[in-house]
């Protein structure tokens, strides 16, 4: 039996359908909002730093491009281990077998892109907030 590239891609991606639609799916909520907390919190964190919203750096510092990078593997790098662990116990339970690919793009999905956009749109809001609580202390009489 030869296993083209393709039946490979269409086997992955109808058991990712399998796993939305079917028992479990809770889990489509919980995994992205503990990522969006982590992203608030690393967010705020940039903000009281002075550092530029999170994706920015990532595509257009050339010189903190790898310590961002690090930075924000450090920092998915557990809400990532736990939502690819619940995808391969929710593939076992509905398909009754384990496909770490589809496993690892799930728990990427529902990981990284919320952490992403929640610390980078955190970090843009916190930042007005914090620059307009300097400017109204400055400009309050002594």
């Amino acid at each position: 039996m030869t296993i083209t590239s393709t039946a490979f891609s269409v086997d992955i991606f109808e058991n990712i359908a399998r796993r939305i639609t079917g028992p479990a799916n809770l889990r489509l909520i919980i995994q992205p909002v503990v990522a969006i907390a982590f992203g608030i919190r690393d967010g705020i964190r940039d903000a009281k730093a002075g550092e530029s919203p999170y994706l920015y750096r990532l595509l257009f510092d050339r010189e903190d491009r790898w310590k961002s990078l690090k930075g924000g593997i450090k920092a998915v790098s557990e809400p990532f281990v736990v939502t690819t662990l619940i995808d391969a116990i929710v593939q076992f339970y509905v398909l009754e077998r384990v496909s770490l690919i589809g496993a690892l793009l799930i728990g990427g999905i529902l990981t990284g892109l919320p952490y992403a956009a929640s610390r980078g749109l955190t970090n843009r809001v916190a930042r007005r907030w914090y620059e307009t609580q300097q400017t109204d202390q400055k400009n309050q009489p002594t």
